[in-house]
C-alpha cells in the first residue's frame, strides 16, 4: 500500500519574505509580530524548510497585531513581502443573535 506522509497543516498567516535592502529594520518589524519561522518540510542549503516563510499560528496580542499591520504596510510597500490568509470558513450560526446584542 502507498501511504503518503502527513501533510503540515497550513498556518493562518504565512510571511514569504523576498529581497529586503533595509534587513535590520524588517527583521526588527518580524520580530514584534511574534512570527516564527515555517518549516515547509522543502529542502534548502541550511537544512529542512524555508529560511524566508514564517507563520503566525497562534494569537496574537494587540501590540502583535498593531506591529503585524505595520510590518504587512511596510513589506509589501518596499516589495518583499508576500501574505498568505488561510482564515477559517465563518461560524454563522448565532451571528444575527450576536450582532442585535452587540
Amino acid at each position: 500500500m502507498n501511504q503518503q506522509p502527513p501533510q503540515t497543516p497550513v498556518p493562518p498567516v504565512l510571511l514569504e519574505l523576498g529581497g529586503i535592502e533595509d534587513f535590520v529594520t524588517a527583521t526588527a518589524m518580524l520580530r514584534a509580530t511574534g512570527a516564527r519561522r515555517w518549516n515547509t518540510g522543502r529542502s534548502t542549503r541550511r537544512g529542512t524548510g524555508s529560511s524566508r516563510t514564517f507563520a503566525i499560528d497562534h494569537d496574537l496580542t494587540a501590540p502583535q497585531v498593531a506591529a503585524l499591520l505595520d510590518f504587512i504596510d511596510y513589506g509589501t510597500a518596499e516589495g518583499f513581502l508576500k501574505v498568505t490568509v488561510n482564515a477559517p470558513e465563518p461560524d454563522e450560526d448565532g451571528a444575527e443573535e450576536w450582532w442585535d446584542t452587540a
